[in-house]
């Protein structure tokens, strides 16, 4: 699972899912929100200042 962003901004859970019948993707919109927009800034930061 991986939390991304789209080019207009909107937060999307991304999932890989392994089946017998093979690997499958699913991509849900979840909007915006300003709390993962902090989150997302902060662990930038500290990336940096590594």
């Amino acid at each position: 699972m991986l939390l991304s962003r789209d080019e207009r901004g909107t937060w999307l859970i991304d999932m890989k899912v392994r089946s017998s019948a093979g690997d499958r993707s699913l991509q849900i919109p979840i909007g915006k929100h300003r709390a993962i927009d902090r989150l997302a800034w902060e662990l930038r930061r500290s990336e940096n200042q590594s």
